[in-house]
C-alpha cells in the first residue's frame, strides 16, 4: 500500500517535468517566430487616421493597438487556453488600455464618459470584425486557427 502513492507521485513528477521541458522548448520557439505583422496602429491601413483615428479626443491610442497588433501575432497558446480565448483576451487587454488611457487622460470628468464610449466602440468593431485579421497573424507565424 505504501508503494502506490510513492509510484503515482513519480509518475507525476516526470508528467510535470515533460510538461515543463516542453514549455521550455515552445517558448524558445516563440522568441525565435517572426512577427506575424508589423504593428500598424489603430484600424486597417487603408482606413487609419480617417475612419480609425489613433488619437480620439486627444487621447493616445495608438499604442494600445500597436500592443494590440502584436498580441494577434503572438502564438496564441502563450496567451489563451483555445486560440479564440486567445483573441477575447487581446481584444479585452485593448479595452482595458485604451479605457485607462481615458482615465489617465481626463480622470473622471464627463470626456471622461465620452471616451470609455469610444473605447467600447473601438472594442466592439474589434470583436466583430477581428477575426480575419487574426488568423492572417496567425498564419503568419505558422499557427492554423
Amino acid at each position: 500500500m505504501s508503494l502506490a502513492p510513492r509510484r503515482i507521485r513519480f509518475t507525476a513528477a516526470k508528467v510535470l517535468m515533460v510538461a515543463l521541458l516542453a514549455v521550455a522548448a515552445l517558448a524558445g520557439a516563440a522568441t525565435l517566430a517572426p512577427p506575424a505583422q508589423a504593428a500598424n496602429g489603430c484600424g486597417p491601413n487603408d482606413w487609419r487616421n480617417r475612419v480609425v483615428p489613433e488619437y480620439p479626443l486627444g487621447v493616445n491610442f495608438h499604442d494600445a493597438c500597436n500592443q494590440h497588433d502584436r498580441c494577434y501575432g503572438t502564438m496564441w497558446y502563450f496567451v489563451g487556453r483555445t486560440p479564440w480565448a486567445a483573441r477575447k483576451a487581446c481584444d479585452d487587454a485593448l479595452y482595458s488600455r485604451v479605457t485607462n488611457r481615458c482615465y489617465v487622460a481626463y480622470g473622471a470628468s464627463s470626456f471622461w464618459r465620452t471616451c470609455q464610449q469610444i473605447a467600447y466602440l473601438y472594442w466592439s468593431k474589434v470583436r466583430q470584425h477581428g477575426s480575419g485579421p487574426y488568423r492572417n497573424a496567425q498564419a503568419a507565424i505558422g499557427l492554423r486557427v
